[in-house]
């Protein structure tokens, strides 16, 4: 509640005075996403998905507290998601961007030969 009304009341114009904030970071988010015009009204949808799902975190910690079953799979789901970000990263990283690389430089060491490319 209290972030919330700094928010509202001084959080909302610091990016105007040159301050950076997580807000507006995730404003135009808010706003294209939800459909949401007016940037106080973007704040409070904010703090309220922000508050949802801090309460769902708790939840889950209360059940990985719980239960040695539901952390095991809990830590196993970031596991995997870990693995696939890195995956994706190296792919990006090695695969795709070192394509562009190679096809750029064999069309200008060959220039004239099309079979190349």
């Amino acid at each position: 509640v209290p972030y919330t009304a700094w928010l509202l009341l001084d959080g909302i114009t610091r990016p105007e005075r040159g301050y950076d904030t997580v807000f507006a970071n995730f404003e135009p988010l808010v706003k294209a996403q939800l459909g949401v015009t007016s940037t106080a009204r973007a704040a409070v949808t904010y703090n309220l998905i922000h508050a949802f799902a801090t309460n769902l975190a708790w939840l889950v910690v209360a059940g990985c507290y719980a239960s040695y079953c539901v952390h095991t799979v809990f830590l196993l789901g970031v596991l995997v998601l870990a693995i696939k970000a890195g995956a994706a990263m190296y792919e990006y990283l090695i695969l795709d961007s070192y394509e562009a690389t190679l096809q750029t430089a064999l069309r200008d060491r060959h220039v004239g030969d099309t079979t190349l490319v």
